[in-house]
């Protein structure tokens, strides 16, 4: 099975409501200079669209093109699947994941011989204005559509899979209630965790 997937960043949090570009494209550098590319891609793909004619916002789109492919790049590597929540979806989660050049593989394992079960060719695409606050980040050809994001937790690198759309068409929301656990031991370790599918880097 071969799907394409529109490929943009990650990047959503509260504090974009209500600040200007400027306070934003100073967050993009030092979310750049600190080599979290993904993020920087989002704010630099949200000043682009809301001062898409001024100077700040064509700075913005010089910003975005040299980001594209250092984010692509990130995603490169051979990724253990850790944990499978995903359950109305078209994607086949395997026990390997392994990207290179723009494309994702997944690999089942058998006896140790590995069979691909499943190619996706990743594109980049700018957001859409319609679905911008929600940041999606790969389209599926049945509609899907999916965000990726990365975390390090122990040294653990971790590619996490975030569904916002499902194969039939239905809204998908995920609630995560782990930041109000009271014992600070136990809200720590749940934080440590993730509630979606993730995959770690090997190498």
């Amino acid at each position: 099975m071969k799907h394409i997937i529109f490929l943009t960043s990650l990047f959503f949090s509260h504090f974009l409501y209500g600040q200007s570009s400027t306070d934003l494209e100073k967050n993009a550098i030092e979310q750049e200079a600190n080599k979290n590319y993904t993020n920087a891609l989002g704010l630099y793909n949200y000043i682009k669209l809301r001062d898409s004619l001024s100077s700040i916002g064509l700075r913005a789109s010089q910003k975005i093109d040299i980001l594209i492919p250092l984010v692509l790049n990130e995603l490169n590597g051979t990724w253990k699947l850790k944990q499978n929540l995903s359950q109305e979806t078209d994607i086949r989660f395997t026990e390997l994941l392994k990207i290179k050049n723009g494309k994702a593989r997944f690999i089942k394992v058998n006896n140790g011989k590995e069979k691909v079960v499943d190619v996706i060719n990743l594109e980049i695409e700018p957001y859409s204005p319609n679905i911008i606050f929600d940041f999606p980040k790969i389209k599926l050809k049945n509609g899907e559509i999916w965000s990726l994001s990365f975390r390090k937790i122990n040294g653990e690198k971790r590619l996490i899979w975030k569904q916002k759309i499902n194969n039939s068409g239905a809204l998908m929301l995920t609630i995560d209630d782990r930041s109000i656990i009271k014992d600070p031991v136990k809200r720590k370790e749940a934080l440590e965790g993730e509630v979606l599918t993730y995959y770690i880097l090997e190498n």
